[in-house]
């Protein structure tokens, strides 16, 4: 199964991406039909569904009970409900039967950056960059508001749809700020992409996931993950600006201001997403003004030969971005939000 997100086997199932083959799905979880396991991760397993009430197309993830108690999932479920933003992941569902939670995600058609052609990203210029990294922001701006940090930004968790704009995936590794501890079955951060302090509770902040997403701009430009000296030696305060240095695609202020958000102690990154956001687009232009817009890249692009990517039905990444409001059975993700507790649905599954 192409174009799903790709992950590392062990981290298989957290966007509902293709996985290991295994047992037959159960036929139905309330008003879903379990069409087809499709992952598993460290936290349960994922299948490609259908909503009967609709026909909407959703990915149904399962807590395994070899895997822990769902307290993982619950919290994910938790933490994802009180969040909206255009270009967030949303919550459709979430619930529990036999005490066994599970969470109900929409599916959107698009391709992860991870999966981007090189040819692709060799064309990004300042102003596809600062497209997609401008939205991203505004999503992360609204997600420290609520309390809570990502922890995993990553090329293989940004989506980018098929008019160009951006979602950003998969809040298996995120964490509350208030929490003292990490959180049971927390995902590990990609490496290449996590800031030094990634992990640390006490440490860990709203700069941890900007750092991140500057990573992401670095590798879609330079081509490799951002790599920091242990003792920050090789930063030198213009890891961007140096690798993009005499690239007329890119102004000197927007590089400096892309370096800001890389730098290796926490304190010298901008203070918040808003801040970085700002920054970026008071950048002055580049010299060179003809590269392509994102719309451009991800629209008229994809229909010239030299860019390849899959055919629509074979590019479908989960998303928790519902297509449009609809009732929903079990427990609503307002209710979860304001509880600890375990999730329960009032509409049992069929298993």
């Amino acid at each position: 199964m192409t174009g799903m997100i790709q992950r590392d086997d062990d981290q298989a199932g957290r966007a509902g991406q293709a996985g290991p083959a295994g047992p037959a799905a159960p036929q139905a979880l309330g008003d879903y039909l379990l069409l087809e396991r499709i992952g598993e991760g460290p936290v349960g397993v994922s299948y490609r569904g259908l909503d009967q009430r609709d026909g909407a197309r959703v990915v149904v993830r399962l807590a395994d009970p070899a895997a822990g108690d769902g307290t993982a999932l619950r919290r994910e479920a938790k933490l994802l409900a009180g969040l909206r933003h255009p270009n967030l992941v949303r919550l459709l569902e979430a619930g529990e039967r036999d005490g066994r939670a599970y969470l109900v995600l929409g599916e959107e058609d698009g391709i992860t950056l991870e999966r981007l052609p090189a040819a692709w990203r060799a064309s990004m210029g300042q102003r596809a960059l600062l497209e997609l990294l401008a939205p991203l922001l505004s999503a992360l701006e609204a997600v420290h508001e609520a309390g809570v940090l990502h922890g995993d930004i990553s090329p293989r968790n940004i989506l980018l749809r098929r008019d160009g704009t951006p979602l950003l995936l998969d809040f298996a590794s995120a964490v509350a700020r208030n929490e003292a501890a990490a959180g049971e079955g927390r995902a590990a951060a990609t490496p290449g992409f996590a800031a030094p302090e990634r992990g640390d509770p006490a440490r860990e902040a709203p700069g941890s996931d900007l750092f991140a997403l500057a990573a992401v701009a670095y590798w879609l430009i330079v081509g490799e993950p951002f790599e920091l000296a242990a003792d920050g030696a090789a930063f030198a305060g213009a890891a961007f600006s140096g690798a993009v240095g005499g690239d007329k695609r890119f102004s000197a202020s927007f590089a400096r201001a892309v370096d800001a958000a890389l730098a290796p102690a926490i304190e010298d990154r901008p203070a918040s997403a808003a801040q970085w956001r700002r920054a970026l687009l008071d950048a002055g232009p580049a010299e060179r003004a003809d590269a392509p817009s994102l719309a451009e890249l991800s629209g008229a692009t994809r229909e010239a030969a030299e860019i390849d990517l899959p055919p629509a039905d074979e590019v479908s990444a989960t998303v928790l971005l519902p297509p449009r409001e609809r009732p929903q059975s079990g427990a609503a993700a307002g209710d979860i939000a304001g509880s600890t507790a375990a999730l329960t649905s009032d509409r049992a599954a069929t298993l």
